[in-house]
């Protein structure tokens, strides 16, 4: 989870250093809402959230508790990895 963070703060900083530099805040504002909001969609995915109960309940049953372990430790990366660049995007708004 570590390296998901620091890689965002890198991708991140790259983008807003890029930004300054050509003048095109509104560009990369939008490079960076757009990274966010998939990895977020990506988080999502993998927790389970876009699921009915019933659908929730099966696939528990279904699955075995290393693939839920890993399934759940990418929906952790996927989510960290989204704060970075959202919080980015943010602050060009402010």
């Amino acid at each position: 989870m570590k390296k998901s963070f620091l890689l965002s703060v890198g991708v991140s900083a790259i983008l807003v250093i890029t930004a300054f530099i050509t003048g095109e805040l509104d560009l990369f504002r939008n490079i960076l809402f757009g990274i966010g909001l998939v990895s977020l969609l990506i988080s999502g995915l993998f927790s389970g959230t876009f699921l009915t109960g019933a659908e929730l309940r099966a696939n528990y049953h279904s699955e075995s508790k290393e693939s839920r372990n890993e399934r759940h430790q990418l929906m952790g990366i996927a989510g960290i990895f989204a704060i970075v660049p959202l919080a980015a995007a943010i602050c060009f708004i402010i």
